[in-house]
C-alpha cells in the first residue's frame, strides 16, 4: 500500500454482547505486536487458514492438542453465544440484517 494511501474507516453495527466477546478475544492476545504493526497470534494462523479453505469448498479438521483454561473456555463459548443470540435478535425483529454476528 501506498505510503500516502488515506484509508477510510467504515461503521459496523454490532450488538453489546459481540462488542464484549470481540474485545475478549483481544484481551486475551487474537493479535499480536504494537500497535500498527499487529498481526494474527502466530497460533492462530492454521486454524484462519483452514476456515478460509473451508470457505472456499475444501474440508479442514481441528485438532485441540492441549485443553486451555476451562473458564476461559467456557467464558469464550458464553460470549460468543450472547453475541449470536442477540444480533439475530435484532436483525429478526429488524427484518434484515443490521448487525454482524461474532466470527
Amino acid at each position: 500500500m501506498a505510503k500516502n494511501h488515506v484509508i477510510s474507516l467504515l461503521g459496523v453495527q454490532i450488538a453489546p454482547s459481540t462488542h464484549r466477546y470481540l474485545q475478549r478475544l483481544f484481551e486475551l492476545g487474537i493479535f499480536e505486536g504494537p500497535v500498527g504493526s499487529q498481526t494474527i497470534h502466530p497460533a492462530l494462523v492454521s486454524l484462519v487458514e483452514a476456515a478460509h479453505q473451508v470457505l472456499a469448498g475444501g474440508t479442514a479438521t481441528v485438532q485441540v492438542t492441549a485443553p486451555g483454561n476451562p473458564q476461559v473456555v467456557a467464558e469464550l463459548h458464553g460470549l460468543a453465544k450472547d453475541g449470536t443470540d442477540e444480533s439475530n435478535a435484532v436483525n429478526q425483529s429488524a427484518g434484515v440484517s443490521i448487525a454482524a454476528l461474532p466470527p
